[in-house]
């Protein structure tokens, strides 16, 4: 059977649970393609009907779900295909279902549920309706909703993420030097402000979600990858890269020797100690992804179940700049009920850490998050998720006290990378910050973040290369 995945567009970076679920359908003897039709949707439907797939298959985040609909109701228009739709909005807000075209959903981790769902389409000819993880519109229109199965737990057992389809689709993506990878699956933690909350829900808040693999079967990914791309540096894209310690220690014994590639990670900086950063630095950490989120400790607690003080994560911080590693600290503001002064507390301890980047968002009230929900009750967002677009850096859906303070922390975000490197700036910026928000704000926002990112990497890219991927940057910013 030939199951097609169709991607809005691709940028520098796999996405890897459309990879991972293409990998397990290849291996159990289905063929898979995939096409790309954010910017030429015509070429797409036109691919699509001169090889036709059995089924066509979407991962879609929160806020892309508009512009995925629209093109398969156009693919649809000339090709009849049942369609499957997974990924985190799906996932979370199964109501899309209810949408002209939309067949199947599937909710969670899909490697085996799209397996079984794949093989039983092909036996029977009919999209079956009692495979766990999947809600299915009946004949008669009904919806039809199982319950999720237990999560793989064995994740040495799950085929290697299939790059090439998509490389095949996107060949920069092969001369990217950085790939990405996961070492873990899930998180304990429950911020108020992240969709484990809803997983730990969909799952049972019994059964333990975070999972690892062993550090011999990361390498031997690595390893794969090195052989048939450029590969400059590993980015493994965890929750929590340091919530095992055990973990931490056989990977810092085996990484170096068989892969010995600087490497970049998220964790907690409350899960982060002398060894733990000596562990890091030991086996090739030279970028760590840290949440600060906000400043405030009174919000941080509270309103994001962060429960960490400031004089933590000032002095986590410092423990890892001392061993070299350069630091992107992710930040929010914009929070229901903040105001601009607790904003300018975040921008405040990023100033006295001086994060390589200081990465800031504006909160987005994505579906079945507490924070959400918090959001609605409060009267901060009137609850139409229909609003969410797909750039949590340019606009806010939350209500402010006053458009004065709308304009202030939708301009401080643009600055924000800007003032933690240079705090001596701040008088001079402060006045602008008033300004109606603007497209020009905002451009300049984005290439300081640009700026700074790249100085985040721990290898020199060629003039060439650089040239390269500058133009690509510049024509996924324009589309």
């Amino acid at each position: 059977m030939h199951i097609a995945f169709g991607i809005a567009q691709l940028r520098f970076s796999i996405p890897l649970g459309p990879a991972y679920v293409a990998a397990a359908l290849r291996r159990a003897g289905h063929r898979v393609s995939v096409f790309v039709f954010g910017r030429h949707p015509e070429r797409a439907v036109a691919q699509l009907c001169g090889d036709p797939p059995d089924l066509v298959a979407y991962s879609v985040l929160s806020g892309e779900q508009s512009g995925y609909l629209g093109f398969h109701r156009r693919l649809r228009a000339a090709l009849p295909v049942p369609s499957v739709w997974g990924g985190p909005h799906p996932t979370y807000f199964p109501e899309i279902l209810s949408e002209e075209g939309v067949d199947a959903v599937c909710r969670g981790e899909a490697e085996e549920a799209m397996v079984e769902f794949v093989d039983r389409f092909a036996a029977s000819g009919k999209l079956p309706t009692d495979v766990a993880n999947f809600h299915v519109r009946g004949e008669a229109g009904e919806v039809i909703a199982n319950p999720v199965r237990p999560l793989q737990s064995d994740l040495d057992q799950l085929a290697f993420p299939d790059r090439e389809l998509f490389i095949a689709a996107h060949p920069l993506l092969r001369d990217h030097g950085i790939k990405h990878f996961l070492a873990h699956r899930g998180c304990p933690f429950k911020c108020m402000f992240c969709f484990n909350q809803a997983f730990h829900r969909l799952y049972d808040e019994k059964r333990p979600s975070y999972r690892m693999r062993s550090p011999q079967n990361v390498c031997a990914e690595i390893e794969e990858v090195q052989r048939t791309t450029r590969l400059e540096m590993v980015a493994f894209v965890d929750d929590t890269f340091t919530l095992n310690r055990e973990w931490l220690q056989r990977f810092a014994d085996i990484y170096p020797r068989r892969i010995g590639l600087p490497y970049s990670c998220n964790f907690r900086l409350d899960r982060c100690d002398r060894e733990i950063a000596d562990l890091l630095h030991a086996s090739g950490c030279r970028l760590a992804y840290v949440g600060i989120e906000s400043g405030n400790d009174d919000i941080r607690r509270r309103l994001l179940a962060r429960k960490m003080s400031n004089e933590l994560i000032v002095e986590t911080i410092g423990l890892l700049q001392e061993r070299g590693i350069r630091i992107i600290t992710e930040n929010m503001i914009g929070l229901p009920g903040e105001t601009f002064e607790q904003a300018c507390e975040t921008l405040a301890i990023n100033m006295q850490v001086r994060p390589t980047l200081g990465n800031c968002s504006i909160f987005t009230p994505y579906p079945d998050l507490p924070l959400t929900e918090y959001a609605i009750r409060g009267g901060f967002f009137d609850g139409n998720f229909d609003q969410l677009g797909n750039n949590y850096y340019h606009g806010s859906l939350m209500n402010f006290r006053s458009e004065k303070e709308r304009r202030q922390v939708l301009n401080l975000r643009c600055f924000f990378s800007l003032l933690s490197r240079h705090p001596r700036l701040w008088g001079a910026v402060r006045p602008l910050l008033g300004m109606p928000p603007n497209a020009l704000l905002r451009a300049i926002g984005d290439l300081l973040d640009g700026h700074y990112l790249s100085r985040c990497l721990p290898y020199r890219m060629t003039p060439a290369r650089f040239a390269r991927t500058l133009v690509q940057y510049l024509r996924l910013y324009r589309s």
